[in-house]
């Protein structure tokens, strides 16, 4: 999990820009059209802890929906 100053932080990875899709199956997030590194994180799943501002993580609950989008 990232810290609150992280969370805080400026949206590098552009987070925000997904907001929409929370609550919605995995599915219908489409990480193929993105430039950038994205990390896909189901409940419980094992995280490095090195942070990189520009990686998009998306959490995933225990359906495969998506809870939140946050960088690191």
């Amino acid at each position: 999990m990232p810290s609150r100053a992280e969370e805080e932080g400026p949206d590098i990875c552009m987070a925000a820009d997904h907001a929409a899709l929370v609550g919605q199956p995995i599915d219908t997030f489409d990480q193929s059209a993105l430039d950038q590194p994205v990390r896909i994180i189901p409940p419980g799943g094992i995280v490095t802890m090195e942070y990189n501002p520009k990686r998009l993580n998306v959490d995933l609950d225990s359906d495969n929906t998506i809870v939140r989008f946050w960088c690191g």
